[in-house]
């Protein structure tokens, strides 16, 4: 299961950023949250959460430093950040709405449906959600040229399991 799981999220993350940074990534790890473990949210610096709903109940994060989080924003919005402003903020929520988006498209063709919220941005803060359901969690890590990344995908059930 976390195999695939981890080919959905890396085949989305290499699609996007490629499209759209016109970068390619290194994947790293990838790490299974273990069963007996309870779920703890990122504590990144900068946390673009997109969630779940329908099928499958959960989301994806989108984290990194802050260094690399600007460069990522920087790279989508096409021009130099230098602080975590307004446009800053806009450009990396989208580029985690869109890495979300990919996911729940290789998702979905395991079946079912699955709806995505708006994205939620974190700096510098301790995230804070309504998470004490999430019994699954997969942080696959990334490298680009700026630095480390992860993207986490968690929910409360198989996301490969058929609806059949």
């Amino acid at each position: 299961m976390y195999e695939d799981l981890a080919e959905a999220v890396t085949g989305s993350v290499s699609e996007i950023f490629l499209a759209f940074l016109e970068m390619e990534v290194s994947n790293g790890p990838f790490f299974p949250k273990p069963d007996y473990e309870p779920y703890e949210p990122p504590t990144s610096e900068v946390v673009a959460t997109v969630k779940f709903d329908g099928d499958l109940v959960g989301g994806v994060h989108l984290s990194a430093p802050l260094y690399v989080a600007l460069a990522l924003a920087g790279g989508f919005a096409g021009m130099e950040l230098e602080s975590m402003d307004a446009d800053a903020a806009d450009s990396f929520g989208e580029l985690g709405n869109m890495v979300a988006g990919g996911v729940q498209g290789r998702l979905m063709e395991h079946g079912g449906e699955i709806n995505l919220s708006p994205p939620i941005l974190v700096v510098d803060a301790e995230y804070e959600g309504d998470f004490n359901n999430i019994s699954h969690s997969l942080r696959q890590y990334f490298r680009v040229p700026a630095g480390p990344f992860y993207v986490e995908c968690f929910f409360d059930r198989n996301p490969m399991q058929r609806n059949d």
